[in-house]
This record gives C-alpha cells, sequence and structure tokens, in this order.
C-alpha cells in the first residue's frame, strides 16, 4: 500500500522526507495538484518530487497521485464501514453479546487503522526524545490524560519518570518550567483543546521539543511539534461512543512507545529491564 510506503520508509533525503510530510498532511489536496504546484508547495524541485514518486514504486507524479486516489476511496469505504459499526452499537435493539461482538470488531478496525498510521522513523524518534530528555512531561485533559496516567506508570517500571499533573490549570507550570533539554507529551485527539494548545505555545517558546498525539494533522499542535504521531480521524461522532473510539487509538499509540522503549533498554544490554513490583505480605503480630 502506497501510505504505509510513505509511512515507514526510511531513507527519504531532506527534501523528499519536506514532500512526503506535506503530502501526509493534504492527501486530498494533492490528489488534485500539478506536479508543478506541490513544487511550488513544499519549495521543491520536480526533479526531486518524481524521484520521491519513484522510490515509492510510481513511475512518476502521475501514477503516484492514481494510486493515492485509489488508496483513499478504499480509506473512505473503510470509515463507512466504521460508522455502520457504530451505529450498531447505538441500536438499543441490540442484544448485550451482539454489542460485545461489535465492539469486538470496532477495536480490531480502529487499532489496525492507526497500526497503518504509525512510522518507523516517527516512533525511533520520540523514544530518542525520551530517553535523551532531562525531564519529561505529559500534557492531557480528561480521557487523555487517563491514558498518560496509564503510560507513566508502564514506562515508570523501566526508571523512565513522566511528570504529570490532575489539575488542569496547573499544567501550566510544567510548560513554564520546561528546558530545551526536556521533552513534552502532549495529547488531543482534535488538536483544538484550548488548554493543551496554551501549554504549547509555551513549551515553544522554551524550545522544549515536543511530541503531539493527534488526529489534526493541520493543527497548531501538530504544526509547532517536533513529532507528530497521528491518531486515525473518524469524521463522523459516533454519539456517544466517540470518546471512547478515539481513546482506543491513543491507548494503542501510548503502548507501543512503551514497548519501543523496552525494546531499546534489552537491546542496550538490560536484560532485567522491567522491575518487577515488590508484593507485600501481611503478617499478624503474634506471628
Amino acid at each position: 500500500m502506497l501510505l504505509e510506503k510513505m509511512l515507514r520508509y526510511n531513507n527519504f533525503t531532506a527534501n523528499e522526507e519536506i514532500i512526503n510530510e506535506f503530502i501526509l498532511r493534504n492527501t486530498e489536496h494533492v490528489i488534485y495538484m500539478t506536479i508543478y504546484e506541490l513544487s511550488e508547495k513544499t519549495y521543491t524541485s520536480v526533479s526531486t518530487i518524481v524521484r520521491y514518486c519513484q522510490k515509492l514504486g510510481a513511475d512518476g507524479f502521475k501514477d503516484f497521485k492514481n494510486e493515492l486516489t485509489r488508496e483513499l476511496s478504499k480509506r473512505s469505504n473503510e470509515e463507512e464501514y466504521l460508522s455502520t459499526i457504530a451505529e450498531d452499537m447505538n441500536n438499543s435493539s441490540e442484544s448485550f453479546m451482539d454489542l460485545a461482538l461489535a465492539l469486538a470488531d470496532l477495536n480490531k478496525k480502529i487499532i489496525t487503522k492507526t497500526v497503518a498510521s504509525l512510522s518507523e522513523t516517527k516512533i525511533t524518534k520520540v523514544v530518542d526524545l525520551m530517553l535523551n530528555a532531562k525531564h519529561i512531561y505529559g500534557i492531557g485533559l480528561s480521557h487523555s490524560y487517563l491514558r498518560l496516567q496509564d503510560f507513566q506508570t508502564k514506562v515508570l517500571r523501566l526508571g523512565v519518570n513522566i511528570q504529570l499533573i490532575p489539575l488542569q490549570a496547573e499544567q501550566f507550570y510544567l510548560a513554564h518550567h520546561s528546558k530545551n533539554e526536556d521533552v513534552a507529551i502532549l495529547v488531543s485527539y482534535s488538536g483544538s483543546t484550548a488548554e493543551v494548545l496554551n501549554d504549547a505555545r509555551i513549551f515553544k517558546q522554551n524550545n522544549t521539543p515536543m511530541i503531539a498525539i493527534t488526529s489534526n494533522l493541520n493543527s497548531f499542535l501538530a504544526d509547532v511539534a517536533t513529532v507528530t504521531i497521528p491518531v486515525p480521524k473518524l469524521e463522523s461522532p459516533f454519539d456517544k461512543y466517540s470518546t471512547f473510539i478515539s481513546q482506543i487509538s491513543i491507548e494503542y499509540i501510548l503502548n507501543v512507545l512503551y514497548l519501543a522503549l523496552l525494546q531499546k533498554y534489552i537491546g542496550n544490554g538490560d536484560p532485567d529491564a522491567i522491575k518487577p513490583t515488590p508484593v507485600s505480605e501481611f503478617k499478624a503480630e503474634d506471628e
């Protein structure tokens, strides 16, 4: 698949990386652009765009656009299928077991779409940023904060400490005291959460590297982040299940980052990277 190649290819030149990032952020617009328009938008040459397309297996830009159009059409059909599953879950006449089966199907589909949005390059860069940071800060609200809290607990077993503050207003101080040798993880599915964006501005002013997890690749958050990990954007709100659905992707991404950190530790010669939680035993006084 072309989109999968674009996400996983890790041997682009600097200019080709610019083209790749622009297309990933503007896929639905690029299919209507000429090669000269893309050249102007990315400040790269026509020949560089052709070489970029050839690296991904296309004969040229026209062939590349045709393949991209086919994949976008297929993705649209998959999103309609996800919407159908969610509508089934909203149907009050469904039995509990029908609901359970629909939920299992929905989980599999969402995780599959999330995997397609990841890349080796982005995961490697995130892991390197975290391992080389003096301090790691986590910023998120409501359900996203809870996902970060779970991630914090997991990585703490590796000796990696993520600083979190549950009170939304006080998260400001994490950003305020950050330095350029730190790193911040900001989670906002919509990319428009005011509190998260305000903190992102402060991190940017302090030259603190940022890891953004969001579905909105055209947002201010994605623009200022050092690395943006895209969450699949499901356009329909799916009523009462919308928040639940977005959190499946976010939790999966954070679990992938945890496993990547663990693999890095083990690969660096620390087979006992995970420190087991001590088991407390109660002993009666007369024993």
